[in-house]
């Protein structure tokens, strides 16, 4: 009794309520991310749970004829979710030694149609993301918000699309975390006046 009573404490700790917070990227180009995962304590109630990072690189590569690709890479280790012990384990979830625990995107080939799109409102961003050891065919939903000059990039996956088991306590009768979750991206808007696809 007295083991069941340390570990459902353990694990409310780890999967408790998270702080708000908001922190900006000071160098380059304004980026950052966050998760958005949903989880169950007991039978009692569902809640989100949000980790951001302002820690990443994006770049815009140039190619020929026109065209360009979007990458991104974010250490896992740098999401704060304001519960260390939880922001650990996410990072063990998502490390391996070739991944090193790293989530990467890196876009499909695209060209100044997608650009029109973006800043007429709302475009779709097809590439591929890898998380720990699997790479998966994703499409981020992409807006420009030029009232606070940001792009903002949302994608709604499964953690089991990647091969990874969401984590639970005892079965998921203390604790589970739901399979469903979101990768949400935000841009300075300046990289659409800045970027030019003329050589």
């Amino acid at each position: 009794m007295n083991c069941f009573y340390i570990m459902s404490l353990f694990f409310i700790l780890l999967l408790g309520p998270v702080g708000t917070f908001a922190q900006e990227a000071t160098e380059g180009i304004g980026f950052c991310s966050e998760y958005v995962a949903q989880k169950t304590m007991g039978f009692i109630s569902d809640s989100e749970v949000v980790g951001k990072s302002c820690s990443g690189t994006f770049w815009i590569k140039k190619i020929s004829g026109g065209k360009f690709v979007v990458s991104a890479v974010i250490p896992v280790g740098s999401f704060d979710s304001g519960i260390h012990k939880r922001d650990v384990d996410i990072e063990r979830l998502f490390t391996s030694s070739s991944s090193k625990g790293l989530l990467r995107f890196d876009s499909k080939e695209l060209d100044a149609t997608f650009l029109e799109q973006l800043k007429s409102g709302s475009a779709e961003l097809p590439g591929v993301l890898t998380l720990k050891d699997v790479s998966r065919n994703v499409r981020f939903e992409v807006q420009l918000d030029s009232e606070n000059k940001r792009i903002l990039a949302t994608l709604e996956t499964k953690l089991t699309d990647f091969d990874l088991e969401p984590p639970r306590v005892l079965g998921g009768f203390i604790a589970k975390v739901h399979p469903d979750f979101k990768i949400r991206v935000n841009v300075d808007a300046k990289v659409l006046s800045d970027f030019n696809l003329q050589e």
